[in-house]
C-alpha cells in the first residue's frame, strides 16, 4: 500500500481541455476562496485528483513543444527554441504576467510545480527540465 502512495501517475489531458481551461482563466476568477486545491490524502484514483495534487509536468513532441521561433524578431531567430514560451510545458514568467501556458495555470494552484521549461535552449540544456521535445523529430514509424 505504501508503494502505491509514492508512485507517480501519468495523466494525459486532451488539448481541447487545455484550451478550454485557458479561455476560462481569461474570463473568470477560477481560484476558490478557501484555497483548498489539494486532496487531504494522496489520491489513489484520478477521479479524486485535485488540480493542486499535480506536482510534475513533462512534455515530448516537435517544434510546437519546443516553442520554435516563438519570440523571433528576424529570420535568424526562427531556429531558436523558446521552450519557456511553449503552451504545453513552458513556464516563463507567470500567468499573472499574461503568459498563459499550462504549467503557469497549474502554478496558480501548486506553486511548487516542477518540470516546466524556461528560457531558450535545446533538450540538453538544464532549463529544459522535463521538456524532452526536439525539432525535426521522427517517429519510429517514419524511420522503419
Amino acid at each position: 500500500m505504501e508503494m502505491l502512495r509514492t508512485r507517480a501517475a501519468a495523466v494525459y489531458v486532451p488539448l481541447w481541455f487545455l484550451v478550454s481551461l485557458a479561455m476560462l482563466t481569461e474570463s473568470a476568477n477560477i481560484l476558490c476562496p478557501d484555497k483548498n486545491y489539494t486532496s487531504p490524502s494522496i489520491p489513489t484514483s484520478v477521479h479524486r485528483l485535485r488540480v493542486g495534487d499535480i506536482k510534475v509536468v513533462a512534455g515530448i513532441g516537435d517544434s510546437l513543444s519546443v516553442g520554435s521561433g516563438a519570440e523571433a524578431i528576424n529570420l535568424l531567430d526562427l531556429v531558436n527554441q523558446y521552450r519557456g514560451r511553449s503552451f504545453s510545458v513552458g513556464g516563463d514568467f507567470s500567468y499573472e504576467q499574461s503568459y498563459t501556458t499550462f504549467p503557469n495555470i497549474l502554478r496558480l494552484f501548486n506553486p511548487n510545480l516542477y518540470g516546466y521549461s524556461t528560457g531558450i535552449g535545446d533538450e540538453k540544456t538544464a532549463n529544459a527540465k522535463f521538456n524532452g521535445a526536439g525539432t525535426n523529430e521522427w517517429s519510429l514509424r517514419n524511420t522503419c
